[in-house]
């Protein structure tokens, strides 16, 4: 009797080892995705920038990617892929590339990622932010503000950088001056970087020259409007330029 338990235990134990080998054949190790190396950057369009057209132009620089490739994918904010497209050649700067995105609804927050090409691969090389729109959407006319310098601010040195940004102008064609409390026109830049993706929001920078002029003056922008010789005045801040330390 106890040959025969002594037999069945050993049996039993045969089974065992054979079934944990047998196991262990079968697990299957996680594969842990490489860590991704590059980066891209967006540098056209700008974050926060609200884009009415249908199709989107981007633009920026990329670095150190594997065959110089990688896929733009459009996210909106439920998580759905809106659109994509894949960009080679990327080396260094990269762009002009358009995507077809065919979103026409109402304004909704944007993920611009940047991604590996294979599926398999995790993480991203970059990403950035807009608010997408169909152009139905767009409000009517022209404006926009100067976001620098402020109304009142005292600014110093030989040039004073101008920013802001503006809405409703197809060409982007701003005319920036800088006037002097008498009356004189101390500088004028021209911006006109185009807008053929009617881009709301659309940054602007402009640098004024001062001409070693001290005392009060004022900011003002002007944006071309093919209806109106005079164009429409978009920001006007009064500044006081002082002579610059040193």
């Amino acid at each position: 009797m106890r040959t025969q338990i002594a037999g069945i235990l050993l049996m039993a134990l045969l089974t065992a080892c054979q079934s944990a080998e047998s196991t262990s054949d079968q697990i299957t190790p996680t594969s842990v995705p490489a860590s991704v190396s590059g980066s891209v950057e967006f540098i056209g369009p700008p974050a926060g920038a609200v884009i009415y057209a249908e199709v989107l132009g981007l633009n920026g620089m990329a670095q150190e990617l594997a065959d110089q490739t990688f896929v733009v994918t459009l996210t909106g904010p439920d998580g759905n892929r809106i659109a994509q497209t894949q960009v080679r050649g990327a080396d260094g700067s990269w762009g002009p590339v358009e995507l077809l995105h065919g979103y026409t609804g109402e304004p909704i927050e944007v993920i611009v990622s940047a991604h590996p090409p294979d599926a398999a691969s995790s993480g991203e090389y970059g990403r950035t932010t807009i608010i997408l729109a169909g152009l139905s959407y767009r409000p009517e006319g022209t404006y926009g503000r100067i976001t620098f310098p402020a109304e009142g601010d005292t600014v110093g040195g030989e040039v004073i950088p101008v920013l802001g940004i503006v809405s409703g102008t197809p060409d982007y064609r701003l005319t920036v001056t800088l006037t002097a409390e008498d009356g004189r026109v101390l500088d004028t830049r021209i911006t006109d970087d185009g807008n053929p993706y009617h881009i709301d929001e659309m940054p602007w920078q402009a640098d004024l020259a001062t001409g070693g002029y001290v005392g009060p003056a004022y900011i003002e922008v002007i944006a071309e409007n093919p209806g109106d010789a005079a164009g429409i005045e978009i920001g006007r801040v009064h500044i006081n330029i002082e002579q610059a330390a040193g």
